[in-house]
This record gives C-alpha cells, structure tokens and sequence, in this order.
C-alpha cells in the first residue's frame, strides 16, 4: 500500500556523519544522491502522478503562494497550532504540505505567475514560523530542535486550475475530529 511504502522509505531515509559533513546512505536502491529541488528539498518518492519531499517550512512559506481559492489564513489558527506543538513531546509535524504545480493553462486562465500553489497546510507553516522565531529569539545560534525545520510536501504536476481546487475540496471534505474522539481525552 502507498502508505506504508511511503512510511518505510522515509523510516529508511537516513544520514550518516562524515566529518564535518553530511553524507546520505544509499538505501533500498535508491541513488545515494538524491535529487534535491530549489523549493522543496530532498526528493523522497516519486509515485509519477505526485512527488513527495523532505523541505524546509521557511523555504515553501517564503517561495510558494497560498491558493487563491483557499480558505482565508487565520494568525490565531497558526498561533494556537504553534502553541499546542511547543507543548508536545513529538518531533516533527503531523501530516504532508500539499502543493500543486500549475500547468500553463491554469496558470494563464487564474492569472497566476508562479508555477506552484500551496492547497492545504497553511496553518501548519505559520504555525512553524511563530513558533521558530520564538526558539530563535529565545535561543540564538542554537539549532531547532530535530523535526523542526523539516516537514514533508507532496506536489502534484501539471495541474489544471479545476484539477487544483478538487484536490483542496478532497483534502477539506474530511470530517473533523471532535475533541471526545481523541485518545486521552474525556469519552474516547
């Protein structure tokens, strides 16, 4: 299953040291160089119909603009989610950043110049840059702690404008989770 496959490949993805550098480890066949991208990072998988990556949050939230038919960011969202993180005792970030590369069709008829569009995970990376800013006013020079700095980015190719806003629709028509539903809280 996709899931797991994805699941066992970024369990498998790991740097060994080598002096003062980092070297990655050539693991189930993949190169021992993988191929890095200038906005998302490092290449973790490519399924053909979308590829999934391993960024930086500052990069993607300086480098790729909010879809446009999106809903509205909401600093208190972000800094609610930053505060909830900073509580947890979890390293990295739940879930995938999903952006869409627009074909020139979308792009001509949205009028957008950019080839890519953030469609969910917006909140997740105001949430980072709060929350990153704080450790480092708090902590300069001191790196973030591990999982920070890194969250994964699924990116679908070529994309008709139609084909972005369906993929935003599927994300969003998930019901959400009520609070007596999670564990460790009243009446799970």
């Amino acid at each position: 299953n996709e899931v797991t496959d994805l699941e066992e490949q970024i369990s498998d993805y790991k740097y060994e040291l080598v002096g003062d550098e980092e070297a990655p480890v050539q693991l189930r066949g993949r190169p021992a160089n993988p191929e890095e991208h200038p906005v998302f990072g490092t290449l973790i998988s490519d399924f053909g119909y979308k590829k999934v990556y391993a960024a930086d949050p500052a990069t993607i939230y300086s480098k790729v603009p909010i879809y446009k038919k999106q809903r509205t960011f909401r600093t208190e969202r972000a800094s609610a989610m930053a505060e909830a993180k900073a509580k947890m005792g979890v390293a990295g970030w739940p879930g995938t950043i999903t952006v869409v590369e627009l074909d020139e069709q979308a792009k001509s008829e949205t009028g957008d110049v950019t080839d890519h569009v953030l469609v969910d995970g917006q909140h997740r990376l105001g949430a980072y840059t709060i929350l990153s800013r704080r450790l480092k006013s708090r902590n300069p020079g001191q790196p973030l702690p591990s999982g920070m700095g890194e969250m994964l980015v699924e990116v679908y190719p070529r994309a008709t404008d139609e084909m972005a806003a369906e993929v935003f629709t599927e994300i969003n028509k998930a019901e959400p989770c009520k609070l007596v539903d999670l564990p460790g809280q009243a009446g799970a």
